[in-house]
């Protein structure tokens, strides 16, 4: 899913916002002296200031909250910041009871009373020793000053005697500290310490001063922080004990210890010392006070270092109140500053509504300080803009900054700094609002103008540069966008200070990281990012907003990389850290939310990317709006993973939201907008919505190449998704053509291992391979395969899939043994780097076990694939959709290894846990019905299959809409039902519903309508409607040689399909050669022992019979069983198929008994396998009971006749065609056992019913005709017989055609009725024809060939044609002879039939052999 750009960072322009300072307290002591407290510059608005005044006289809850020690604001805190601020909440607690209960401020800060100097004894004057001078008064001796000058500096008041012993000591220990001649000093500062105590008192503020210039100036600055701080605790206690908490000595101490122990780095202890100078203001000050509000400032800078965001905001919101509700106190500037300092936190925390509206309540402010027309004005409109490229209006962002631009161009001149970064900063609004052209002039004009104005090292300049090579990386340039990148950040790096850390170098670093990512160059993008990651975290700490954003980009790579566990543990670190630091909300926490989501995404785990996603969706739109760029790409993001968990509607809904929300934000030609584009395209695809979806691929591809270039990675998604939709359209030429120019594209922008160009090849070879151009697919798998072991690893996700692709294409090219082999690597590749239980590992199982099963191992297959069962049952559950197919997979195995009973139990287990936990109307439920369905028609439960495949049509109907192609799916699989079933019309109509909607909605060349026009030709062929079928097949066969290619496997199936309507209609020839066509193919595409290769050699085998080549015919059939039983098993399905076709074989070779033993075994199998009344058991009862016949054994084939009567009647119906066709046979076989008059009854109601069931002229209808023909011939009624067989011959002519096996076989009947009519002239014109027929159809040594010969030779004979006669009879003699055995009945007859032409000659003479 697109993303939003990484917010770039902008250079201001200069001094457009007031530089944060640190206060003098917390940088450091001085050498000497004690510390100066300082004022922070900047704020905040509102009411808070007057809430906290009501608060002293009686609001505490007020007092609480905005202290942020109290009440819920602080619970909030607490709640994410865990207990780092027990120990403040304990100390402002102090605080608030000296607010309540102090005195009034003149009272509280009044020093202690003094009290008078004793006086001297009087003693004799001595006026040659001058009198010692009187020590200067101590501050507790003093008389009153004022509380506020005493607060500023109360210790440099102190006054000292500068004669006594203990002055000048320390002014020595002074001097060698100074000088860093420490251990030297150290004995001298005891000394004075000690002499000051003896003189002035332990506890005197005299000795208090002393502490603390030892602690600052000698312990300090000699590295011994440590005791520094322990000597500032102990003056503390030292001035509490001999002055009270609130005296200005005791809070200036306090402040003191504050400072240091935070130059220190103690900053948890620090706030609490600086809570208790906060508490020595309020209650001697007052909190209307500077000096109260600049220590809040301190102690809320602190929190922002802690991270405490919240609390901190608080008190900059109070002091910036205080401030604008006291004008006559605090001047406008100084309002101002504060007002810019909250400005900028509320920026950087995210609150940037609150930011902007506090920004425009300040220009009054800065029309006092600056006037009405000023730089300032300016600097402020360059603020809005930054405020409003932050909320994503670019379009205001660059009217606010074009506006500063014009201001500072009259004020400052076109060629200042300031002018010229204020362009700069249009130029990024043009940038983010995918203005490129305009945006790029606008750099290369600001770019002379910095270099000619601050010269090329200087920031700003090297700032521009880094934009313009953003920029330049966008527009797919990245030569020259890393070129200029490294340029960038060489410069900014040699303005860093040694040992130092310049944070712009570490954006640029960044920058450069996402060049080097975008070509796939990963090494160099991870280096330069971990180096990045390690600076920030070394300047800033783990839980800095830029630490978390670097760590967000470098898990970004990792999953781009593959190592999606990797990134996965770094977003969930980014995303803790952020958390914690800036709260569920701010937009770094919804951006890393964002990430961690497309991760989970795709690791699999598409309901925890949504869970993910609809948080940060929640957050973005509180913070950002409902129309932010940031917020839309989250609702696109959220679209795709809803497209992944099949909710096409809310998805939907969802993407055309996204979509119209970028068109109105950024414009119908943005990048980012187009990419909604595409993916909605994508989404209509997926729905089945073609002819929406192309319209919308093309719009974002034609934009794309006019604004972004046609080598754009933008432009290329959209060329890959172009030919994915064609693909899927069925214009596969057209698909080719999108796929290979987003290849080559791919191959010359980002180079032949990237990423992207490495799924353009594995979608091209996926294509290749669909065409049946399997060498070309083998090229470019290879090729991605190698691509993707150089940029992932050999072991990668995505290596280990391609080399599993890379096995699909070895099996569908016949190479099933390496395919397996490759297979079996993937497998172990997956079990060693996820373990055996991971989903792609499970995946990785059943993908073996499918090549297993395309090699015919089904054992194996079978193995695995419970094996793949067993384990997710253990990891997911029984009932998660992924167990669930894969009890759909062990299934379609059982079901292929005949094990029917327990692969039903195992479909409606599939089916009823997908209803439950996808839904009924799901696509995978309605699949896995389809699936029983097709399983129950398998075992001859017609009706129940037909059921199944109604509801399944329905659900789609009513979800897909009729012409989605899934609908159109089952209406096929629900029109084979029905055939199966003997509803032909109600099949018919279905099938051309199928056919028509893929022809309309995928196009006529379309795998699926291919598949259509096969699967309606198959039923018209089952219609007995040959001519109609034949040029279906036709079709179907040229479409897919012209699309797949010769040697598809769909083409082969095509040649197989077409061959065996020819064998139906009697052109063996071309049938025979186009099953040499299929058999060749499918050996050298899957192997000689494939299920399919044996099909074609069972369905030559039928050919080469039917034309009376036993011997090869045999050893084909042979075979093909030989290798079924070996793979499959005896009593496999397909095994016993083969068992049939060879006992049918042995039948027409007339070895009865091999026949019957060969039907008995199928016949055994398939009673115990599928049951008694399965329709393959009762054409083994139909078959057996022929051979039976034929050996008259006519009571036995009379109970097997009516057994599979019976049954049929009772499954079927009776007027099914296989009902209708047992009772035919049955007929046949009561006339054979001379029970004409029943066998004419039954006749005559199989024809009234065939009649009515499928039509005049269908096969079987004119079947019967022709056997009531021959009742009536014995019967003695040539006249109806005559008749008969006339409608059957117009009727197979019209049909099979004149030369028909089964059309000359009515040219034979014809003549015998004839003849015995006593009309042989038209009886031997109509055996000409059957005997011409069959040697074109069957060849001249068929034995029916032969047949129809010799009995034409007698009509001949009848005639008195002797000279006709007796060559003919001579020439089938010799072929009998030769192909049916000297002692074959046939040959038998014939050599009594040339005895009696020869004595009716006169030319009696002894007959033997030729």
């Amino acid at each position: 899913p697109a993303r939003p750009l990484a917010r770039e960072r902008r250079p201001a322009a200069p001094q457009s916002r007031v530089r944060r300072q640190a206060p003098r307290a917390l940088r450091g002591p001085r050498r000497r002296g004690l510390v100066r407290e300082g004022r922070p510059r900047l704020l905040r608005r509102g009411s808070a200031f007057r809430a906290l005044a009501a608060g002293r006289g009686g609001n505490r809850a007020w007092g609480q909250r905005l202290m942020g020690c109290g009440g819920s604001k602080n619970d909030e805190v607490q709640e994410t910041s865990g207990d780092s601020i027990a120990k403040p909440v304990q100390q402002t607690a102090r605080a608030l009871e000296v607010i309540d209960d102090a005195a009034p401020p003149d009272e509280a800060c009044a020093p202690k009373a003094a009290e008078p100097p004793k006086e001297a004894d009087a003693g004799p004057p001595q006026p040659d020793v001058p009198a010692e001078p009187e020590p200067e008064t101590a501050p507790d001796e003093a008389q009153p000053q004022d509380a506020e000058e005493a607060m500023v500096m109360p210790l440099e008041s102190i006054k000292e005697d500068p004669t006594s012993q203990g002055f000048l000591v320390k002014e020595q220990a002074l001097a060698l500290s100074g000088e860093k001649r420490f251990e030297e000093a150290d004995p001298l500062w005891g000394k004075a310490l000690q002499v000051i105590a003896e003189e002035s008192g332990e506890r005197s503020a005299v000795r208090l001063k002393a502490q603390i210039q030892h602690c600052e100036a000698h312990l300090w600055m000699a590295d011994r922080k440590q005791e520094a701080i322990d000597g500032l605790k102990r003056a503390y206690d030292d001035a509490q004990g001999a002055f009270g908490d609130q005296d200005p000595k005791t809070v200036a101490i306090c402040n003191y210890v504050s400072a240091y122990m935070q130059s220190a780095g103690l900053h948890e202890e620090a706030v609490v010392w600086r809570q208790r100078t906060l508490e020595g203001y309020h209650a001697t000050l007052g909190s209307e006070h500077k000096k109260t509000m600049e220590c809040a400032d301190m102690l809320a800078d602190l929190l922002m270092v802690l991270h405490r965001h919240e609390e901190a905001i608080v008190l900059y919101q109070w002091s910036h109140e205080g401030r604008e509700s006291d004008p006559e106190n605090f001047t406008a500037q100084e309002i101002l500053a504060s007002g810019q300092k909250m400005v900028a936190i509320l920026s950087d925390q995210g609150m940037l509504g609150e930011a902007e509206e506090l920004h425009r309540s300040l220009e009054k402010y800065i029309s006092k300080v600056h006037g009405e027309y000023s730089r300032e004005h300016a600097r402020s409109r360059s603020t809005l803009g930054d405020l409003a490229h932050d909320v994503g209006r670019y379009g205001d962002a660059a009217e606010a900054h074009t506006e500063a631009a014009e201001m500072l161009e009259k004020l400052a001149g076109s060629e200042h700094l300031e002018t010229l970064s204020a362009w700069g900063n249009v130029a990024y609004d043009l940038q983010a609002q995918a203005k490129y052209p305009e945006a790029e002039a606008l750099y290369r004009r600001i770019l002379p103008g910095l270099e000619a104005s601050v010269g090329k090292g200087n920031a700003e300049t090297l700032k521009c540069m880094d934009r313009f090579a953003t920029l330049l990386r966008l527009t797919s340039r990245y030569t020259e966008a890393r070129k200029l990148q490294k340029e960038a950040m060489e410069g900014l790096s040699a303005l860093q200070q040694p040992g130092g850390h310049n944070t712009a170098v570490l954006h640029a670093m960044a920058d450069l990281a996402s060049i080097e990512q975008a070509v796939g160059n990963y090494e160099e993008a991870e280096r330069l990012l971990t180096l990045a990651l390690q600076q920030w975290e070394a300047k800033e700490g783990h839980s800095h907003p830029q630490t978390v954003t670097t760590l967000g980009a470098l898990a970004r790579l990792m999953r781009v990389r593959g190592k999606l566990h990797e990134a996965e543990d770094l977003h969930r670190r980014a995303l803790d850290r952020s958390m914690n630091v800036l709260g569920p909300t701010h937009p770094n926490t919804l951006s890393v939310l964002n990430g961690l989501a497309n991760v989970v995404r795709v690791l699999g785990r598409d309901a925890e990317a949504e869970e993910l996603l609809r948080h940060a969706l929640e957050g973005e739109e509180r913070v950002f709006g409902p129309t932010h760029p940031h917020t839309l790409a989250t609702v696109n993001n959220l679209a795709c993973v809803l497209r992944s968990l099949k909710q096409f509607k809310e998805a939907a809904e969802l993407q055309q939201r996204a979509l119209d929300g970028k068109e109105k934000a950024l414009g119908a030609d943005h990048p980012s907008t187009l990419a909604s584009v595409n993916n909605l395209a994508s989404l209509k695809r997926a729905l089945g919505q073609h002819d929406e979806a192309e319209p919308l691929q093309l719009r974002a591809l034609e934009i794309q190449r006019k604004t972004l270039g046609p080598t754009h990675p933008n432009t290329l998604v959209s060329l890959h998704n172009m030919g994915s939709l064609l693909r899927l359209l069925g214009r596969h030429e057209e698909a080719e053509q999108f796929f290979r120019e987003a290849l080559e594209g791919r191959v010359s922008a980002l180079g032949e291992n990237h990423p992207n160009t490495i799924a353009s090849l594995n979608h091209l070879a996926s294509l290749m391979h669909w065409q049946g151009k399997t060498d070309e697919a083998l090229v470019f798998y290879r090729r991605a395969v190698a691509g993707c072991t150089e940029t992932f690893g050999p072991e990668s996700k995505h290596t280990i899939a391609l080399a599993s692709s890379l096995a699909t294409i070895l099996s569908a090219n016949g190479q099933l043994a390496e395919a397996v082999e490759m297979h079996r690597l993937v497998l172990r590749g997956r079990e060693a780097a996820l373990g055996p239980n991971h989903a792609d590992t499970i995946m990785a199982l059943g993908f073996l076990a499918d090549a297993l099963l395309a090699l015919g191992r089904l054992e194996e297959a079978e193995q695995l694939q419970k094996e793949a069962l067993e384990r997710k049952e253990k990891v997911f559950g029984p009932t998660h959709p992924s167990t669930l197919v894969t009890v759909n997979n062990l299934t379609n195995v059982l079901r292929k290894n005949g094990k029917h009973a327990e692969a039903e139990h195992l479909y409606r287990r599939a089916v009823a846990g997908k209803e439950e936990m996808l839904g009924k109307d799901h696509p995978s439920t309605l699949a896995s019905i389809n699936n029983l369905a097709t399983l129950l028609r398998t075992l001859g439960r017609h009706g129940e299959a037909a059921e199944l495949q109604r509801l399944a049509l329905l659900r789609k109907e009513a979800k897909l809409g009729q012409n989605h192609p899934d609908t159109l799916l089952t209406v096929n699989n629900l029109a084979n039902a029905l055939q199966a079933q003997g509803k032909l019309e109600e099949a018919e109509v279905l099938q051309r519903r199928a056919l028509e909607g893929r022809e309309l909605a995928l196009g006529p060349s379309h795998a699926d309508t291919l598949a259509s026009l096969n699967n309606l030709a198959s039923l018209l062929q089952t219609m007995g409607r040959h001519h109609d079928a034949e040029p279906l097949h036709r079709r179907a066969l040229q479409g897919r040689e012209e699309t797949l290619g010769p040697k598809h496997a769909s083409t082969l199936a095509s040649c197989n399909n077409l061959a065996n309507l020819l064998f139906a209609r009697g052109k063996y020839e071309e049938a025979e050669l186009l099953h040499r066509r299929a058999l060749a193919g499918r050996e050298a595409q899957l192997g000689p022992q494939h299920q399919n290769t044996l099909a074609s050699l069972s369905n030559l085998g039928n050919v080469l019979r039917a034309i009376g080549k036993f011997s090869e015919s045999e050893e084909l059939q042979r075979r093909a069983l030989e290798w079924k039983e070996a793979s499959l098993g005896a009593t496999h399905p397909d095994t016993l198929v083969s068992v049939n076709n060879l006992a049918n074989l042995m039948e027409a070779m007339e070895d009865y008994a091999a026949a019957e033993e060969l039907h008995r075994r199928a016949l055994n199998a398939r009673e115990a396998s599928v049951g008694p009344t399965h329709p393959d058991t009762l054409a083994s009862l139909n078959n057996l009971a022929e051979v039976l016949q034929r050996l008259e054994r006519y009571d036995e084939a009379e109970t097997l006749h009516r057994r599979a009567l019976a049954s049929k009647e009772e499954s079927l119906g009776s007027s099914h065609p296989s009902t209708l066709a047992s009772l035919n046979n049955l007929a046949n076989l009561l006339q054979e056992m001379g029970k004409s008059g029943e066998a004419k009854e039954l006749l005559r109601n199989t024809l009234e019913s065939r009649l009515q069931a499928l039509g005049p002229d269908h096969p079987d209808t004119l079947a019967s005709r022709a056997n009531l023909a021959s009742i009536l011939e014995e019967e003695g009624d040539l006249a109806g017989a005559e008749d008969l067989l006339r409608e059957v011959i117009r009727g197979r002519q019209a049909t099979l055609g004149n030369e028909h096996a089964s059309t000359c076989a009515c040219y034979g009947g014809l003549a015998r009725v004839l003849k015995a009519a006593g009309r042989p002239e038209e009886a031997e014109q109509f055996q000409r024809r059957h005997f011409e027929g069959l040697t074109a159809v069957r060849g001249e040594t068929h034995p029916d060939t032969l047949a129809a010969g010799a009995n034409l030779a007698n009509l001949l004979q009848a005639l008195g044609r002797y000279e006709e006669a007796e060559p003919l009879l001579q020439s089938i003699r010799e072929k009998m002879s030769t192909t049916l055995g000297e002692l074959h009945t046939d040959t038998l007859a014939c050599n009594a039939n040339f005895a009696h032409l020869l004595q009716a000659k006169g030319q009696a003479a002894a007959t033997g052999p030729p």
